[in-house]
């Protein structure tokens, strides 16, 4: 099993990054870092969290003050958009 990144969840992650270095590069490193952990750590139970009844095989992570969505393929944990958690997600097309 691995992870994979969509193109959005990987725009996402970038803009993640670059928000925080406007105050501290160092620490938009190694919070991108985390995220990606917080990623990898669905592996070892990908179905830990619960089906999102908006969206169709969606799965919802919280890690700190963001949200990972993501999918659990047959060989495979696919992110599909991490945002943050004041965002309106509700309109929001998967």
């Amino acid at each position: 099993m691995r992870v994979l990144y969509t193109p959005a969840s990987l725009r996402d992650l970038k803009s993640i990054g670059d928000f925080i270095a406007r105050d501290n590069s160092k620490r938009a490193k190694s919070f991108v870092a985390e995220l990606r952990t917080s990623c990898r750590s669905l592996l070892s139970d990908s179905q830990r969290y619960p089906l999102q009844e908006r969206w169709h095989g969606i799965r919802r992570m919280p890690v700190g003050n963001y949200l990972v969505l993501y999918r659990v393929l047959d060989n495979a944990v696919q992110i599909v958009r991490v945002l943050h958690s004041a965002r309106d997600v509700d309109d929001l097309t998967l």
